[in-house]
């Protein structure tokens, strides 16, 4: 990203609003960081436990009511049945809205950036009357297409009663889905993936802007703390489930189970989902809880993953082919697209160990696929690493300041 301010427009007061919610934090904060980088006043609202990472991407930190704290002693898994009055509170409930808008009271805001599935923020945003955009993190086809079920705060009727209770006119059953009806009424919909990656027959609302991945830091250049001397011969199959729990230890014991014996080395992250204990390594295989992206796919020749944004994305920067093992979510519709791109295969998540090993195998030996990897790092490289999508963002800023 670029590192000085741009002299068009005076600095802007930005305010990000997002959600622990494993991918999406880090476009979030990479957003952020690139405007503190072009001088901007970037304040991001969430959860408490993002605090650290919030303030060492060089922005201030709000917090949200302490009801929205995740609480895994309720269930680990968003999909927990458990779990589904927190889920409709965060995602629909009014206690974010009414947060958002006191913290436009508290401190003038210029420019709004709401992660996209935060309907209740984004009906607090239309409120404000402040220029905004949505953060789309997904494909446009897996809000666009996906049944309005009453989980995760999709289903209307708490939202509009949030709407209700801010003075602003219902979302409509008739129409397009809940969440596309509420991008619309933004200025942007930034979305951090490649256009190429999209595949929806659906016509794209007009506001959408592709700008290509955004990274949370900028760790290029550091060296992993790995057990492995330099120019060690083996291939090196980095294996990231780094995603929120989906009850996936099974899934990746097997993987693991599927690596032994190869010639390779064997790195696992396991983010937040899974504790080191929960997975059985075999020896020699490395365990991290985290470590970036940036600091091991430069070294990797196969990234072993469930298909999260996050790690896709990462892979395609790198040029690393993938081979996806989709637990659900939006994961299944991103591993086709890996597939479509021809930058990796798809493997079932019941799959055997067998199947695993024999489908490694063959994208590790696969030049047509690491060619299709490399095509993707050069799309991926196009969209500037961030910068199209900070200037998308100082549009708004231009526009607000001619109010």
């Amino acid at each position: 990203m670029a590192t000085e301010a741009r002299g068009d427009h005076e600095p802007g007061r930005f305010l990000i609003v997002t959600w622990d919610g494993g991918g999406n934090v880090h476009p979030a904060l990479g957003l952020g960081r690139g405007l503190v980088l072009r001088g901007h006043s970037v304040r991001v609202m969430g959860q408490r436990i993002l605090q650290e990472r919030i303030e060492g991407a060089g922005c201030s930190f709000r917090t949200f009511p302490p009801a929205l704290e995740w609480d895994a002693a309720k269930g680990r898994s968003w999909e927990d049945e458990s779990q589904e009055e927190y889920t409709r509170a965060l995602f629909a409930g009014m206690p974010v809205a009414q947060a958002v808008l006191a913290e436009a009271e508290r401190e003038p805001v210029d420019v709004l950036l709401v992660d996209g599935f935060l309907r209740n923020a984004l009906s607090a945003a239309e409120r404000t009357r402040l220029p905004t955009a949505a953060l789309q993190h997904v494909r446009y086809r897996f809000v666009a297409e996906k049944p309005d079920p009453a989980a995760w705060g999709w289903d209307f009727d708490p939202v509009n009663e949030t709407r209700r209770r801010l003075g602003l006119r219902g979302i409509s059953r008739d129409g397009e889905r809940l969440i596309v009806q509420l991008w619309r009424q933004c200025d942007r919909v930034i979305a951090v993936i490649p256009r190429e990656f999209e595949d929806s027959s659906e016509t794209l609302p007009p506001n959408i802007r592709y700008v290509g991945p955004v990274f949370e830091g900028d760790e290029e250049g550091t060296a992993p703390d790995l057990p492995w001397p330099p120019g060690h011969p083996d291939p090196l199959v980095a294996v990231a489930f780094s995603t929120t729990y989906m009850y996936h230890e099974a899934v990746v014991d097997r993987v693991l189970a599927a690596l032994e014996g190869l010639p390779v080395r064997v790195l696992v992250t396991l983010g937040g989902g899974l504790e080191p204990h929960e997975v059985t390594p075999p020896p020699g295989v490395v365990v991290r809880r985290y470590l970036p992206h940036a600091m091991v796919l430069p070294h990797a020749a196969l990234v072993v993953t469930h298909g999260g944004m996050g790690t896709v994305m990462a892979a395609f920067a790198h040029g690393v082919p993938m081979v996806c093992i989709p637990q659900g979510r939006d994961q299944p519709g991103n591993a086709e697209r890996v597939e479509a791109l021809g930058a990796g295969r798809t493997v079932a998540a019941d799959a055997s160990v067998e199947e695993m090993r024999a489908v490694v195998v063959d994208v590790l030996g696969s030049d047509v696929l690491r060619a299709g990897a490399g095509r993707m790092a050069e799309i991926v490289a196009g969209y500037g690493r961030g910068a199209r999508a900070v200037t998308e963002l100082e549009s708004l800023l231009a526009s607000a300041q001619t109010v």
